[in-house]
């Protein structure tokens, strides 16, 4: 079951100790606000690295997800935009679909919906 959220608008970072990514918000004057822990692991499949690169990711996911949702909006635009008459606006017109066929289901699963 998924349920739908929203996310914190606070500028995720991650900061590491010995044994753990963690993952947090700053809240200025309140302080960190923490989202998440990515332990290190000495599992064969999973790295240091890997836990290092899963904690960028993490923290990164509310620029991607605002940046995902720019393209679906610019790619509208261009839908509606496109002179479909003319090569370039044909092109234009099936660009933009095929972006928008990418990043509505990346935004729909980060938002708690089907993806």
């Amino acid at each position: 079951m998924t349920t739908k959220t929203k996310l914190t608008e606070l500028p995720w970072e991650y900061d590491h100790d010995v044994s753990a990514f963690q993952i947090h918000a700053d809240t200025g004057d309140q302080g960190w606000a923490h989202i998440a822990t990515i332990h290190r692991s000495d599992h064969p499949y999973i790295s240091a690295e890997d836990a290092e690169a899963n904690a960028r990711l993490i923290a990164a996911a509310p620029d991607l997800l605002a940046a995902c949702e720019a393209v679906a909006n610019a790619a509208s635009e261009i839908i509606l935009l496109s002179d479909k008459s003319t090569n370039a606006g044909a092109a234009a017109f099936g660009a933009a679909h095929t972006l928008k066929k990418i990043v509505l289901p990346a935004i729909a699963r980060a938002k708690g919906g089907a993806a």
